[in-house]
């Protein structure tokens, strides 16, 4: 057993016990950590069942849930549950067309735990605006630190993480971008990665956050605290040195920017894809070229154009014998990464990705599973009460819409693609969230302090009632409103 496997273990435990005794609403946050910040390439023993720390915790935390009748009875299966339960049996299904049948089932047994298990834990905890603030400084407070280790990386080549990761699985196909120097602003940079398995996901770990992190401001109507990890996250965005999540972080916060423009919104995404459609019609170059072009490396926007032009049978490979890889295998994928895409093994575009693994019942099944995530932002819409409620699904909106068309040149790869599964469980419970304060009531009490008139506004729960006690001697007794819960 390697010095790392007692480590990994230990966590485990530690954050899966804190799952279980955690109150509800926070009882994610070691998940949230765990993802974000223990390397998933590096196993709890025994190394056979591949389990990593986040795996163990996310299990415990679901467990949690299915047996905890509190959580359990305020969740209710809806479309967007039936979805991803879809999109997971139409992976399994390609995967056993194309791989041994319980090489298939333990392949996606581990996706399961690993990205649907997330998914359901946001979908039964992350139900009401306490919750939610939660669950967003589980990840923001987790950023900071990883925002200065990402600095450290990308000036030094080095991490702390290093000794530990070394350990793990696939070091050696991930340890290559450690030494990878780009410059950045006239300032030659290191590509910082850890814990991350890959830099451009450690980005997109900073970036999928600037907008949704905004949502923080409601809890308190301040930016006291948080504004500091908020403010770190685009510095960790950089420090990867790829322009995807600064694209994607760009993108988002100017989507967030229209929010006062929001009832035009038919216009605004009805422009934007009118000057798309325009675009691939009469421009001389593809929709794929010109964005690739803003690249920070030439070579990578060359190498994903090609990856396109390939996949679709428009060109041969460069350095084997193949044209048109997808032939006889576009409904059911390889399985795997075949000794066709030797050229190309990095599948860095979402749908290719898809295809090429799970074929077009694998690509149905993911962009399905999404819409119906989108779909629960306008059920959220029609629920909404308040300001807090449209900033929250114009926010997950603007994250959707530049994620989605950042998948167009990035594919999610290990950690990254696990948050996203939570994020997506997030975007569905918008439905649940919006509104979920309408039960409550806010009183307002003028009291004096410090020879200054201020008026003390407090939020009472549902069934809560206020006490009110009269001075003494004033010959009345106390309301009979007095309550416990008061």
């Amino acid at each position: 057993m390697s010095y790392d496997q007692p480590i990994s273990l230990v966590l485990a435990v530690f954050a899966s016990i804190l799952c279980w005794t955690l109150p509800p609403r926070a009882a994610i946050v070691p998940l949230c950590v765990a993802i974000c910040a223990y390397p998933t390439n590096v196993l709890v023993p025994p190394p056979q069942l591949q389990l990593t720390v986040a795996r163990v915790v996310g299990l415990a935390l679901i467990v949690r849930c299915l047996s905890t009748p509190e959580i359990r009875s305020r969740f209710k299966w809806s479309l967007v549950d039936t979805a991803a339960m879809l999109y997971f049996s139409l992976q399994l299904v390609a995967q056993m067309m194309t791989t041994d049948p319980v090489a298939a089932i333990n392949n996606r047994a581990g996706f399961f735990l690993s990205a649907l298990v997330p998914f359901f834990c946001v979908r039964m905890l992350v139900v009401d605006r306490p919750s939610l603030y939660i669950f967003i400084k589980g990840f923001l407070w987790t950023a900071m630190p990883l925002a200065f280790m990402a600095i450290y990386q990308s000036r030094t080549g080095d991490s702390p993480y290093r000794t530990i990761m070394s350990q793990g699985a696939l070091w050696a196909q991930i340890s290559s971008q450690w030494t990878e120097i780009r410059p950045f602003m006239h300032v030659d940079m290191f590509r910082a990665s850890a814990p991350f398995q890959q830099c451009i996901m450690f980005g997109w770990f900073f970036a999928i956050q600037v907008t949704w992190g905004t949502n923080l401001f409601w809890e308190k109507r301040s930016l006291k605290w948080w504004i500091i990890p908020w403010l770190l996250l685009p510095v960790g965005t950089v420090a990867t040195v790829s322009a995807g999540p600064m694209m994607m972080a760009a993108m988002s916060f100017f989507i967030a920017a229209l929010f006062p423009l929001r009832k035009f919104w038919k216009a605004i995404f009805g422009g934007a894809a009118a000057a798309y459609l325009g675009v691939t019609m009469f421009a001389k170059r593809s929709v794929m070229e010109i964005v690739a072009s803003f690249g920070l490396d030439p070579s990578s926007s060359y190498y994903r154009v090609n990856l396109l032009e390939y996949t679709l049978g428009k060109v041969k490979s460069y350095k084997l014998p193949y044209f048109n890889p997808m032939g006889g295998h576009w409904l059911a994928g390889y399985g795997l990464i075949p000794p066709q895409y030797d050229d190309y093994h990095d599948l860095c575009i979402m749908w290719i990705c898809l295809v090429v693994q799970h074929g077009i019942l694998g690509v149905i099944g993911f962009y399905l599973f999404v819409l119906a995530c989108a779909g629960c932002m306008w059920k959220a819409k029609k629920r909404a009460a308040s300001v807090a409620d449209e900033w929250l699904i114009w926010t997950m909106l603007a994250v959707l819409i530049a994620s989605l068309l950042a998948m167009q040149l990035v594919a999610l790869f290990a950690e990254m693609f696990f948050i996203y599964h939570m994020f997506l469980g997030l975007v569905a419970n918008t439905m649940v969230i919006c509104g979920s304060e309408q039960a409550g009531r806010s009183v307002g009490v003028l009291a004096e302090m410090d020879g200054r008139k201020v008026l003390l506004r407090y939020r009472l729960k549902p069934g809560q009632r206020l006490a009110i006690i009269h001075p003494p001697g004033s010959g009345q007794a106390n309301s009979s409103n007095f309550s416990p819960n008061s």
